[in-house]
């Protein structure tokens, strides 16, 4: 049995971070190799964890400035250690000598020393699905200008007479300017063109559980994102807790949704109404929940440190 440290950073709200908690849930329940979870802050963390665990491979959420401590130099000191990357966009691994990369795009083949994994869901306990007088349809996500909150709002007032839009957008430690996420919210109040829809925008950044909560009140998770900014991004975490509730889901054509774009019938609000999507139900839907489920990521990492 290998030990197996997994190193994430400690702003919680963000999405990298969330990833790599969701990762790390679903790794410590792995049979085979005894996969561990630590937060890290700084090289004197660093040095403490690997003195305490002595692990045979590290992987490190890697991604732009969350880990600021890491240092090609650092992974060099501990040379008889295996030491990998999770890969979310960009090319900022070659600032590091990672022996092998971990891409968190379920599309890719793996290859050259590269391995994708499937998706981490979440396993929702005990939700509750409350039967809505008024259709709801909910979004949420860092309120970035490319989420397309905006055009949801669009698309609901061309299709209903009468709806609630409800958005949970906190705001991102890793991010725009406070005021620009308040113009952009602002943006949001002022697209509503009809009497009968309202909108409801949540702030306060929730928990797992509060946010599997806010997406099972909503009867569609519509996410509009613009898709001509998406070209070299990774996928969006978004699906991962919607996938993880039994409501329907929509998206934009963005490649951020790259990996549900083939579903059958269409998810893409390009291609039908949101009423139609709602109308098809759930089925088209297992089919992620099957290959992405908590067996299967674990399975998937097993073969890449058995590799």
């Amino acid at each position: 049995m290998k030990t197996i440290l997994f190193i994430n950073h400690k702003i919680v709200n963000c999405g990298v971070y969330q990833y790599g908690l969701r990762t790390g849930n679903i790794l410590k329940n792995a049979p085979k190799h005894n996969f561990l979870y630590e937060e890290v802050e700084s090289v004197e963390e660093y040095d403490n964890c690997v003195n305490k665990h002595k692990p045979n491979v590290i992987v490190y959420n890697s991604h732009l400035c969350v880990l600021p401590w890491l240092s090609r130099e650092l992974l060099q000191k501990n040379s008889t250690i295996l030491h990998a990357g999770i890969h979310h966009e960009g090319e900022c691994y070659k600032n590091y000598c990672f022996n092998f990369m971990i891409s968190q795009d379920c599309t890719l083949e793996d290859g050259g020393g590269w391995f994708s994994v499937p998706r981490p869901l979440v396993v929702g306990k005990n939700i509750i699905y409350p039967k809505n007088d008024v259709r709801t349809v909910g979004s949420f996500g860092f309120p970035f200008n490319d989420k397309g909150y905006e055009r949801l709002i669009s698309i609901v007032c061309s299709q209903y007479d009468n709806a609630v839009i409800k958005i949970h957008a906190p705001t991102a430690f890793y991010g725009r300017p406070l005021h620009e996420n308040q113009s952009l919210l602002r943006a949001c109040n002022a697209s509503i063109t009809k009497k009968g829809i309202s909108l409801e925008i949540s702030k306060d950044f929730l928990t797992e559980e509060g946010l599997l909560t806010f997406i099972a009140s909503n009867d569609i998770n519509v996410f509009a994102y613009i898709k001509d900014t998406h070209q070299f991004r990774g996928l969006s975490s978004a699906l991962d807790f919607a996938l993880s509730v039994e409501r329907p889901i929509a998206v934009s054509s963005s490649r951020m949704f790259r990996h549900v774009l083939d579903t059958t019938p269409s998810i893409c609000i390009e291609d039908k109404c949101i009423e139609d999507i709602i109308g098809e139900g759930l089925y088209c839907l297992k089919q992620y929940k099957e290959k992405w489920s908590h067996e299967k990521f674990i399975e998937k990492y097993t073969h890449i440190i058995d590799v």
